[in-house]
Order: C-alpha cells, then structure tokens, then sequence
C-alpha cells in the first residue's frame, strides 16, 4: 500500500512536470510574403556595394531610439516596411568613414519619395573642386609671397 501510495506520488509529480513543462513551451509561427518595403541601396562611387554597413532607421515619432537596424547585405541592400506616414531618417556607416544620413518623406498611404544620388554626388563632386582650388591658389600664394621675400633677403645681403 505505501508502495503504491509512492507511485500514484511519483505518476502524479511526473504529469505535474510534464504538463507544466508543456504550458511555458512556445513554438514559432512564420509568415512570408510581399509588402511594400523602402529599399535602400548603397554603393561606393565607383559602383561597388557598400557590403554589410551598419544602418539605423529612425521613425517620425521618435528620433531617440531606432525604429529598426541592422547591416547591408552584400549587394548594398537594406529594406524597412514604414508604419506611419512623416520624415523618416536613414543613416548608413561602412565603419571606414563613410555613410550617409538621408530624410525619406513617407505619404498616408505609406508611399515613400525615391531620392536623386546623382545630385548627391555632384554636390560632393563641385565642393571637393571648389575645396582643391582654393587650397591650391592658396598654396601659390604662400608660396611666391616666401620666394619674394627670400629673393629680396639675398639682394640686400649683397
């Protein structure tokens, strides 16, 4: 009898555990499909991808804390799915000095306003030039103004 006790003990401890064990166990549910997610494509100017960049999306509501992040894959690609309509902000780092920020402009119906990377680069194009001209004029200046005053130092020494 006490051994039987025991066991009806043991049998219900053990249908304790095992229930209990099956209440806190969780599964994984998945869903693919296709969506209208904001694609973001980075390259280097010479065309090669900027691979594996960090990248933060910054939602209209909160500017503190991003909304998603995560890296490029190896083509330079990074999608997001918007949730509400604003200016969302992206910023890219390839660790190595690079990156970008950029504002998209998502509408109501979470349409987003494509961007003009040609201008982008052109802008960067013309202030580099403009940067190089004036370290050079610079540069020239520096550079006849100390050859004059070496020239006019060995006449007077004469």
């Amino acid at each position: 009898m006490i051994m039987a006790r025991n066991l009806n003990a043991v049998m219900l401890l053990s249908l304790i555990v095992f229930t209990s064990e099956l209440a806190y166990a969780h599964g994984i549910t998945r869903k693919i499909e296709q969506t209208r997610a904001m694609l973001v494509t980075a390259h280097y100017d010479d065309g090669e991808a900027i691979s594996f960049a960090a990248i933060k999306i910054f939602s209209p509501s909160n500017r503190s804390v991003e909304y998603q992040n995560g890296r490029t894959d190896k083509n330079g690609n990074f999608a997001f799915v918007p949730t509400e309509a604003g200016d969302w902000l992206i910023r890219l780092d390839d660790g190595m000095g690079h990156g970008f920020e950029e504002h998209i402009k998502i509408d109501p119906d979470m349409h987003g306003e494509r961007s003009s990377p040609v201008l982008v680069k052109f802008g960067q194009k013309v202030i580099v030039l403009l940067l190089l001209s004036w370290g050079g004029i610079m540069t020239w200046m520096y550079l006849r103004k100390k050859t004059t005053i070496v020239h006019h130092n060995t006449h007077s020494v004469l």
